[in-house]
């Protein structure tokens, strides 16, 4: 299944500091597949058999192990990801209202 990854507070202000291509390793070190990450944000796809909680779990303690404190960590399905972009409604961002 696809997921993506999304990392809270990293790589801005006070936030830990944490390179892609380190993020990139880390998740492939976990055993996770197709990995790409998206520009220096914390964001990542990757393909696993494994379940949400078992991920958030997996790479939250990961991080925290790599890079000493606590990150945020939120997964979603590529599935629940299409289904909120859909859900944003019409105009939304356009300044417009």
């Amino acid at each position: 299944m696809k997921y993506v990854v999304l990392l809270r507070g990293i790589n801005v202000g006070k936030g830990a500091r944490v390179p892609m291509k380190h993020l990139k390793a880390l998740l492939e070190g976990l055993g996770l597949d197709d990995v790409i990450t998206y520009l220096n944000s914390g964001n990542a796809v990757f393909s696993s058999t494994m379940s949400t909680p078992d991920l958030t779990r997996l790479i939250e303690d990961e991080l925290e192990r790599a890079f000493g404190e606590k990150i945020p960590t939120l997964i979603k399905t590529s599935a629940e990801m299409i289904a909120i972009a859909e859900s944003i409604p019409s105009g939304w961002g356009s300044g417009e209202g």
